[in-house]
């Protein structure tokens, strides 16, 4: 693929999963307020939002399957509009039954898009260069969840949706008109049954690690979504002052991206990961025995960075070791453990939490995190640099 086409692939793709993410992050602070208008309660306002990952985990590796054998095309276009007509849904909802039908399309939108754009992007990508552009994605994703909710709080209830319904809508066209399918896609015939093609994967050392690499990431934030306020609050933080150290977490996330990204390029994939990963067990818990703003605020921007080490590689390790034909299941078994891990941590979390204390949870999250790092060296071992 020529320079030219590579990059405008590289951009739509990090493009498309931009969106995504703004619109994931918009409902985060309109959601909840409008479903208690309609007489929604807490119950039903948690079940409104886990509508979205039911369905998302649900479809995600079907999906997955059917990009590696038709094409990425299709799925990023539909995927496009079917987020444009959620968001209209959304702004147009009247009762918590439709507010739920949004939530479930905006669900099966996003994996039409998560299983499309990775593979996509990484495809167009040099090997030699793989992680510093794949760290376009990367920030793509980072700068979507910071902006997302910033969006969701603007103007009325109905003006976030009416800009992402539109915005998607423009972004869907220029897919529709500007992708093309690579040649390899309409080359491939074979048809491999989908439990058979994961059994196959999940055998792929590389696959292994890029899956434990996200999974230990993102059960620990998780987590730490859920109890660091909590945790801050009893400390007489006011709600604007938790935004700030999430949002310095997040900036430092996106930063550091494409220096990840250059440093596996160099060293191989690996180390950063098993380095991330070591050091996110040992500063897991420091959070929650700090009380002055800047001393919290050097931690949590450390964590966003020592996240971005363990991330960045593990999209890159998928496509040295993935042959094209499989990435979707492959990138797909990597963006499922992601949503599984971040489904169970705070649910675990709040589990040792109300039995132990707020700090509990991080201690043995870092217990965790140091035996799956002796896992993942032990797999890396065996993988041909």
């Amino acid at each position: 693929m020529v320079p030219d086409k590579r990059y405008k692939v590289l951009a739509l793709a990090s493009g498309v999963l931009f969106i995504d993410m703004i619109g994931y992050g918009i409902v985060v602070p309109i959601l909840p307020l409008y479903a208690s208008t309609l007489g929604a309660t807490t119950t039903k306002i948690g079940f409104l939002f886990a509508s979205y990952s039911f369905v998302f985990l649900f479809a995600l590796l079907p999906l997955c399957h059917g990009v590696d054998n038709y094409g990425k095309k299709k799925p990023i276009v539909l995927g496009m509009f079917l987020l444009a007509i959620s968001s209209f849904f959304y702004a147009f909802s009247s009762s918590l039954f439709f507010l739920t039908i949004s939530r479930m399309l905006q669900g099966f939108s996003a994996s039409l898009t998560w299983a499309a754009a990775l593979p996509l992007a990484s495809q167009a990508t040099t090997e030699d260069r793989r992680g510093l552009e794949m760290s376009i994605i990367s920030i793509a994703i980072g700068l979507g969840s910071i902006l997302g909710p910033v969006i969701g709080g603007l103007g009325s209830f109905h003006t976030p949706f009416y800009f992402l319904a539109l915005v998607t809508f423009g972004l869907g066209l220029l897919c529709l008109f500007s992708l093309e399918e690579p040649e390899e896609v309409k080359k491939h015939k074979e048809y491999v049954k989908l439990k058979e093609k994961i059994i196959r994967l999940l055998h792929v050392k590389e696959v292994q690690c890029s899956c434990l690499g996200v999974v230990f990431c993102w059960f620990f934030w998780g987590m730490l979504e859920v109890l660091f306020p909590l945790y801050l609050q009893a400390g007489s933080y006011p709600r604007f002052v938790v935004g700030i150290l999430f949002g310095v977490s997040g900036i430092t996330f996106v930063l550091f991206q494409p220096v990840a990204g250059i440093f596996s390029d160099r060293v191989g994939r690996m180390l950063p990961i098993l380095l991330g990963l070591l050091f996110l067990a040992l500063l897991a818990p420091i959070p929650f025995h700090l009380i002055t703003l800047s001393y919290l605020l050097v931690s949590m921007a450390f964590l966003g960075l020592v996240s971005a080490f363990i991330y960045a590689p593990t999209l890159s390790l998928v496509g040295d070791a993935v042959p094209k034909e499989d990435q979707g299941i492959a990138y797909g078994l990597n963006t499922w453990m992601f949503s599984v891990s971040y489904i169970v941590g705070p649910w675990l979390a709040g589990v040792l939490a109300d039995a132990f204390s707020l700090q509990t949870p991080f201690y043995v999250c870092s217990v965790v995190m140091i035996i799956g790092s002796v896992i993942v060296f032990k797999i890396a071992k065996k993988i041909k640099q």
